[in-house]
C-alpha cells in the first residue's frame, strides 16, 4: 500500500481502519505511514485520529498495536 496524498487522508484511512476493528488494514496503513512520513509527522496523524475515537476505539487501537508490536519483535 502507498500513501501518497496528505495527512489528512492518512487519518481518515487509520480512523476507517480503527472504527472496522480491521487490524490487518491498521497494520498495513501503519508500516504505510512509517514509511511515507517522519515521525513529528506521524505524531500529528495519530493526534488528529484520537480527536475523533471513542474511548472503546482508543483502547482497541492501544491493545492491537501492542500485539501488532509483539507480533514484530518475535
Amino acid at each position: 500500500m502507498e500513501i501518497n496524498d496528505d495527512q489528512g487522508w492518512a487519518a481518515i484511512r487509520l480512523i476507517s481502519a480503527i472504527c472496522n476493528k480491521n487490524r490487518e488494514k491498521l497494520s498495513v496503513i501503519s508500516e504505510a505511514l512509517t514509511a511515507c512520513y517522519e515521525q513529528k509527522e506521524i505524531v500529528d496523524i495519530w493526534r488528529k485520529v484520537k480527536l475523533l475515537l471513542t474511548d472503546e476505539d482508543i483502547c482497541w487501537l492501544e491493545t492491537t498495536l501492542n500485539d501488532l508490536s509483539l507480533q514484530a519483535v518475535s
